[in-house]
This record gives C-alpha cells, sequence and structure tokens, in this order.
C-alpha cells in the first residue's frame, strides 16, 4: 500500500503530508525524526492498514515551508503545527506517532495537553512484531512513542 501526497493549508504555512489507510479507521499523525520528512513512514505505515495515518513533513523539512528566519526550533514549538494540522484534517481525536524528534514533540504535546491528557494506547501491533526482537534496538531512539489525544472545541 503506498501513501497518498496532501498539501494542507494551515493559517501561517503549508504541510506536505502522506496517509495511508483506512479513512474510517483510527486517525494517527506520525511526526518523523530530525533531519527528516513523511517518507520515515513508509515502511511501517502498510503494516497498520487499520488506521488513518497521516505523516506530515514538519516546517523546514520535506516539502513543507519554512517558518521565518529567526524562528525558533524547539520541541515545544512544533506544538502549534500538530495542533493546527490536526485542526486541518477536521480531527476533534487523533493518537501521535512519533520518531526522534518526532517522539519528543508527541511528549511535548502530551504535557501541554493539561486535563486533555492523552491516554496511551496500544494498536495491536508492537516493535517485536515488527521486526521480530523485543524491545527498543541498539539505539533506542529509534522506538516510536504512540499516544492517544482527544481535544474538546
Amino acid at each position: 500500500m503506498s501513501g497518498r501526497d496532501i498539501e494542507l493549508q494551515l493559517p501561517h504555512l503549508r504541510i506536505a503530508a502522506r496517509e495511508w489507510g483506512d479513512d474510517a479507521g483510527e486517525p494517527v499523525l506520525a511526526l518523523h525524526g530530525w533531519l527528516d520528512n513523511a517518507a520515515s513512514f513508509d515502511r511501517l505505515a502498510p503494516l497498520l492498514p487499520e488506521l488513518q495515518l497521516v505523516a506530515i513533513d514538519l516546517p523546514g523539512h520535506g516539502r513543507s515551508d519554512h517558518r521565518p528566519a529567526g524562528a525558533r526550533l524547539h520541541f515545544i514549538d512544533w506544538l502549534p503545527e500538530v495542533v493546527a494540522t490536526a485542526d486541518a484534517l477536521g480531527w476533534s481525536r487523533f493518537a501521535l506517532l512519533g520518531h526522534s524528534l518526532g517522539a519528543g514533540t508527541a511528549g511535548d504535546q502530551q504535557q501541554a495537553a493539561g486535563e486533555q491528557r492523552p491516554q496511551p494506547q496500544s494498536h495491536g501491533t508492537s516493535y517485536q512484531s515488527l521486526t521480530g526482537r523485543r524491545g527498543c534496538p541498539r539505539r533506542p531512539h529509534r522506538c516510536a512513542t504512540s499516544l492517544q489525544f482527544r481535544r474538546s472545541r
């Protein structure tokens, strides 16, 4: 199953993304790692066909617009794009899947959510079932984080 490239116009910039899966499936927003892009999920996404998985190119990565000169690039600074992307997709409830920078950003989103704190969720697919090995690989930053996030409008 190959992904379909899409573009989302946020209030302040354009985000490129790739989507896979079932439109009726649980919505999952995937966030890539440092110096990477949405294609990071090209091998994983086909293994999760029951989800509606959308991987974005964070601003300044892949085909997304860059932020203005002088803009900050800390983990927490990606949060407005995460929320604005979910809004552009029409999602009020979604899960976050992250790798490296994306996992850190997903964790920051969890902390910023306050009373709307995400709950850990299993999608029936673990690292072990994808690789045949237990636990994280030798480089633990390559493990993924998945959090469920609900927002009230």
